[in-house]
């Protein structure tokens, strides 16, 4: 996988980006990657790919935008967000979990109780019905025409 300066930001090595876990077979990845596009390793852990996605999109969303992120807003689990705080939600959530596989589950530098992980998945599952709630904005918004 390629370098990502989202993922640099948090700290996580490049290493230990989702699909960077297998090193053999790269003749395999090779054709794999020309005939679909990736290879077999982005479907192993495939939880972690997509909240490498996800953070690194709505990212560069955020960072590149023109918009007005508040101008819409949806309703989730009973409480009203503008589409600003629902990605805002989605990154702290994505980037906790990134941040967790990181320091935690790979390096074990700190203890995390089984209470708080099972918190932390839950946040990332709400972040996940959340981003599907507020997707269809996405599309529409405008980018800086500098960045192009």
């Amino acid at each position: 996988m390629k370098r990502n300066k989202y993922l640099d930001n948090l700290g996580i090595n490049i290493e230990n980006y989702g699909s960077n876990f297998a090193k053999e077979k790269k003749l395999q990845r090779f054709f794999e990657r020309r005939k679909y596009g990736f290879d077999y390793r982005e479907t192993i852990n495939m939880d972690l790919m997509f909240a490498e996605w996800l953070y690194s999109r709505l990212m560069m969303l955020v960072e590149q935008t023109d918009d007005d992120l508040t101008f819409n807003s949806v309703v989730f689990e009973g409480k009203k967000y503008t589409i600003e705080q629902a990605i805002q939600r989605i990154l702290k959530a994505t980037g906790n979990y990134l941040y967790f596989y990181e320091h935690v589950d790979t390096m074990g530098e700190e203890y995390v109780s089984d209470k708080e992980i099972q918190e932390l998945c839950e946040e990332m599952k709400a972040a996940t019905r959340l981003w599907a709630e507020i997707m269809r904005y996405a599309d529409r918004v405008v980018v800086n025409k500098n960045v192009l």
